[in-house]
């Protein structure tokens, strides 16, 4: 396209999880003047894309010191968050896409992309792709094994390429009487001429719209199978009197932390299945216990109430799916008796909800790191 300044795009590779789990994805930076975007694609796998990291490669320059306060879940810390080739990464900013939880949207959820979705985002504050050298993911919810991701991407390839990009993501739309500012009115691209934002020779998904034109929303599209974790538990058949979260702490699989919500049993306006206040809850865990490793991994949850048998219930590790059966036991539980690290009380939690209902619409920030 004659008289259009050629778009530079820089494309990073993320290939997660496992042969039987995969999560695999590519996230494609390009520049339209001074405002730069980044484009995910998903192959096969799903994620809730919760912030992209962005650094310049170098050290010793940032102030930038990560999320604070409710978004501190978000953050790339621990070996896959804060190393890249066993060096280490400094960040110098990042861009939160959505808080952690499907919530009430599952699925629908914006940033929810299964295999062959794809969403555009505008980086705010990013006006050069000469500000991003590597590109770390946080993302939960996962395909992966581990159901939530720390990643840092390879960088494939940075390439000149004529000037039709996409002029407009989803989040900024331009009016419709009004072209891109790039663009000359009128002008059309020529239909052999590949996307800017894709490698040449590269076609798009025969279903994804003309490279100049605003995708539509994937997330009210998406026909991927939601997470198989989402029903982690069953209904209790009696009130819940107490739940024991189990934590570990050291990286080696075992729990070795414990925290027990007590005594809420016939108070909880949401029944008794644990699913419908699991991110709440865990949320209230994390703000309430200072002592709680921030990157502590959930193992499990033991639920007591009524004269049913105290059950164990596995997160990490769960073969179960969608079935909540119970899973074995660890050798003690600590629902009867003493031995927790932090005990909390439902009536704290409670009021806590109230807040965090009104200020998380799409979800709670998600422990399972």
């Amino acid at each position: 396209m004659t008289g259009q300044p050629a778009i530079t795009t820089k494309t990073f590779c993320f290939n997660l999880g496992t042969d039987a789990d995969p999560l695999r994805f590519d996230v494609v930076l390009f520049q339209d003047g001074d405002q730069v975007y980044a484009k995910i694609i998903v192959h096969d796998g799903y994620a809730d894309f919760n912030a992209l990291f962005f650094g310049d490669g170098t050290q010793g320059n940032s102030a930038f010191n990560g999320f604070t306060g409710k978004d501190s879940s978000l953050n790339l810390n621990g070996a896959q968050g804060s190393l890249l080739n066993g060096r280490p990464v400094e960040w110098d900013g990042a861009i939160k896409l959505s808080p952690a939880g499907l919530g009430t949207l599952g699925a629908d959820k914006l940033t929810f992309l299964g295999a062959g979705d794809y969403q555009i985002f505008k980086l705010d504050g990013i006006t050069s792709l000469d500000q991003i050298d590597v590109l770390g993911v946080r993302a939960t919810s996962t395909s992966t094994p581990d159901g939530s991701i720390k990643a840092i991407g390879d960088c494939l390839h940075d390439k000149d390429a004529p000037g039709d990009a996409v002029k407009a993501p989803l989040h900024d739309d331009p009016p419709d009487d009004e072209p891109p500012a790039d663009e000359p009115p009128g002008e059309e691209p020529p239909a052999d001429e590949p996307p800017a934002d894709e490698p040449p020779g590269e076609e798009p998904p025969a279903d994804e719209p003309p490279a100049d034109e605003p995708p539509e929303d994937p997330g009210t599209e998406c026909d991927c199978e939601p997470p198989k974790d989402d029903d982690r538990f069953p209904e209790w058949p009696q009130d819940i009197s107490n739940v024991v979260f189990h934590f570990d702490t050291d990286g080696d699989g075992k729990a070795d932390y414990f925290v027990k919500v007590d005594d809420f049993a016939g108070k909880t306006d949401h029944g008794n299945d644990l699913d419908d206040f699991y991110d709440a809850m865990l949320d209230f865990i994390a703000k309430s216990d200072p002592n709680l490793d921030p990157d502590a991994t959930l193992i499990g949850v033991s639920i007591k109430g009524g004269n049913q048998p105290t059950q164990y219930y596995l997160v990490q590790g769960n073969t179960n799916g969608a079935d909540p059966d119970p899973d074995a036991a660890p050798d003690k539980l600590m629902n009867t008796g003493p031995g927790t690290d932090t005990d909390l009380a439902y009536k704290d939690f409670a009021k806590f909800l109230k807040t965090w209902e009104e200020d998380e619409e799409e979800g709670g920030e998600d422990l399972v790191a």
